[in-house]
């Protein structure tokens, strides 16, 4: 049963010792609250966000709330008794000025509340469409729960879905839909799917599995325009093609929700900039999750495992206690019957396939300057708790120690090559 948050206007604005405000509903902020307690943070902790629904994880709503085998409360992180029973006063309200020189935070319904330390994990929002017809009845984006309950009803066999964007999402979608009876359609920009985060091979392996499953991948095509009369009734193709649907499910991408942090004067890039312990140019104001990017990277890193991570390094750092010890990248996607996990750096040019991958089950090694970086598993979970080890041991595994064990790769575990040099600190 969904909870009731504590309206804004009854909470205290002071007081003595320290306080803790998170802002943002989601993961993030729960695992950072969980992270306090359990280090032994006994001052007063606040998290204040836009949904009325107890933080909750993202990634099954494109999977088993779409396909009804997932009930909404059970992604919730925690109830609202397990808030309370956090010490953590749940407020259902949105978060519209930062104001650093008196550290307090303004909400929407007028409230001020006050913070001796303030995270911001203020995610994203879905990217939306800019061409004609985007505002039409049938056209969605998957980010929130009410967004995912929207879609599942929709989702009704027979009816035709163009998916707009041919990422994790979009993918994930469509194979839902699939399973679900719908005729799916998905168009994609890049030349091939999955650009940002996978390479050439598992990407390959990704499009023949839909196509195998019934579902039209169209790559180099861009959506103009959106027709109907009040509703979705047909998508215009950048070259002009028209193809008859009754949904749109746009998937291209999230904006991170970087106002609050900007207006309040917070160094700011594609994301909320941090550093290695999640503070921002503010010491006493952290960002963690989808929001957050880490000086020095590449780019943010959108995932549950990051979110997590984050959430542990700025609590710790909150508590002055030593940053906890960084897990390699890791992403998953469950799409049919298949499971794709994605674990370290795989941008590198070279590959070794582990077993026979494109037949559904096997792994991707990837090399960067000789050494294992990172691996694409599909079905083997095993080779994922294999490479992770040698990762976070430091082993100098190369291209031909990895073909001397054939397809077992917990073989080299058993007689691992030596660490590789130190990296200092």
């Amino acid at each position: 049963m969904l909870g009731q948050g504590t309206a804004a206007s009854d909470l205290p604005t002071g007081g003595s010792g320290t306080s803790v405000l998170l802002v943002g509903g989601g993961q993030a902020s729960w695992m950072v609250a969980k992270a306090l307690r359990r280090d032994g943070f006994a001052g007063r902790i606040t998290l204040v966000g836009e949904e009325p629904h107890p933080p909750y994880e993202r990634p099954p709503l494109s999977k088993g709330i779409l396909l009804g085998s997932m009930a909404a409360d059970d992604a919730y992180l925690g109830s609202p008794s397990d808030l309370a029973d956090l010490g953590v006063t749940w407020v259902i309200d949105k978060a519209v000025t930062v104001d650093r020189a008196s550290r307090s935070v303004r909400t929407e319904g007028g409230s001020v509340l006050a913070w001796d330390h303030l995270v911001l994990a203020t995610g994203g929002r879905a990217r939306a469409l800019d061409i004609p017809g985007a505002q039409l009845d049938g056209v969605f984006s998957l980010r929130t729960l009410a967004d995912a309950a929207r879609l599942k009803a929709s989702l009704v066999p027979g009816r035709r879905l163009v998916v707009a964007g041919g990422g994790w999402i979009g993918l994930e979608v469509a194979a839902s839909a699939r399973m679900a009876g719908l005729d799916v359609t998905v168009i994609e920009a890049a030349p091939r799917l999955c650009t940002r985060g996978l390479p050439e091979a598992p990407a390959t392996f990704l499009l023949e599995l839909h196509r195998a499953r019934g579902t039209h991948i169209r790559c180099n095509e861009t959506l103009s325009a959106i027709a109907g009369t009040g509703c979705v009734e047909e998508v215009v193709l950048g070259s002009g093609e028209r193809l008859p649907a009754d949904l749109v499910l746009v998937g291209i991408g999230m904006l991170p929700n970087i106002d609050l942090a900007a207006q309040a004067g917070i160094e700011t890039a594609s994301g909320i900039l941090v550093d290695a312990d999640g503070r921002t140019c503010d010491p006493a104001i952290f960002a963690a999750g989808d929001v957050a990017e880490e000086r020095g990277a590449r780019s943010r890193t959108e995932s549950w495992a990051n979110a997590n991570e984050q959430a542990e390094v700025a609590a710790a750092a909150i508590l002055g206690l030593p940053r906890p010890e960084r897990s390699p990248a890791w992403f998953w996607s469950d799409q049919y019957d298949v499971n794709v996990q994605i674990l370290g750096t795989v941008a590198g040019a070279e590959s070794v396939a582990v077993a026979t991958p494109e037949r559904g089950e096997g792994s991707w090694c990837y090399f960067d300057e000789g050494r294992l970086s990172g691996l694409v598993a599909v079905n083997r979970p095993r080779d994922v708790q294999v490479v992770r080890r040698l990762l976070q041991r430091g082993y100098q595994i190369d291209a031909g120690t990895l073909a001397a064990v054939g397809n077992d790769l917990a073989l080299l575990l058993k007689s691992p090559p030596p660490p590789g040099p130190s990296s200092g600190c």
